[in-house]
């Protein structure tokens, strides 16, 4: 189980949120990533580098394990900070191999929450990206009360709308989002009930 071991981390304003992890599902955890942690960083480094998230997330100039300690130290962090939320590692809980990536984000330039995900190549298509995003789903509307949560694809990822689509979002248009070369597809969820 993820701890927090600097002094900073207790003082997050959102840090019961985080305690509130990891985040369990049937073949799964959800947990907050450790910038100090190799095995983190080096997931970071391999994730980040496949042509897949290049491709429809974006080169975000990760290359070595400082450059993954940076990118989850300066932005990773800060939103768990300020957010209570953010990206979290997936773990397979039979083995606690790194899968991927999950969370929600909250962009400045948007007023709902997003959830994204990203797997390594050789664990698509076991399911893995819908059960993390459900429990993220869950997260935000259990723990943080959210009515509404938004979801983002590069207009050329079949895959990610099938995904999408099958979590119960609906398509609301096609936005530029800071920081993205591309346009992407806007999809939303409201909260059960």
């Amino acid at each position: 189980m993820f701890r927090w071991h600097n002094a900073r981390a207790s003082h997050l304003p959102h840090r019961s949120m985080l305690s509130s992890l990891p985040l369990p599902t049937a073949r799964l955890a959800l947990r907050p990533f450790d910038p100090r942690s190799p095995r983190d960083c080096a997931f970071i480094v391999e994730l980040l580098n496949q042509r897949s998230f290049i491709d429809h997330i974006a080169d975000r100039g990760v290359r070595s394990a400082e450059d993954a300690a940076r990118y989850l130290r300066e932005s990773t962090l800060p939103m768990y900070a300020r957010h209570g939320c953010g990206m979290l590692a997936i773990e397979r809980r039979a083995d606690g191999e790194l899968v991927g990536m999950c969370g929600l984000l909250k962009r400045e330039q948007l007023d709902d929450h997003d959830v994204g995900y990203a797997l390594l190549d050789r664990h698509t298509g076991q399911g893995y990206a819908s059960e993390a995003a459900q429990a993220a789903l869950q997260w935000g509307w259990n723990a943080f009360g959210l009515p509404r949560i938004a979801a983002f694809t590069a207009l050329d990822n079949p895959e990610s709308v099938r995904l999408l689509h099958k979590l119960g979002f609906r398509f609301l248009d096609i936005r530029q989002l800071t920081g993205y070369e591309d346009r992407s597809r806007y999809f939303v969820i409201d909260a059960p009930g």
